[in-house]
């Protein structure tokens, strides 16, 4: 993920309420653009998979995604 002018600064040094607009928000803002390559932990795979199928919240832990990522795995998601 691009994090722009907050790259490499601590939470505690960017200010609340521009913290608080992005993760409003966070699924709509796009990290890299069209055609980019994430290199991420299998959390950040399954978090862009449910984003990519249109949802945008989950009420408990049991609908998180709990399919295996392999190591290395190449994760593909189609416009």
């Amino acid at each position: 993920m691009d994090f722009g002018a907050w790259e490499g600064r601590a939470w505690s040094d960017i200010a609340r309420p521009e913290f608080d607009t992005w993760i409003q928000d966070f699924a709509n803002i796009p990290a890299g653009g069209q055609g980019a390559l994430w290199v991420t932990p299998a959390g950040v795979i399954r978090a862009a998979g449910l984003v990519h199928a249109g949802v945008r919240g989950i009420d408990s832990a049991d609908q998180w995604p709990t399919g295996a990522i392999v190591f290395g795995e190449l994760v593909l998601l189609e416009p």
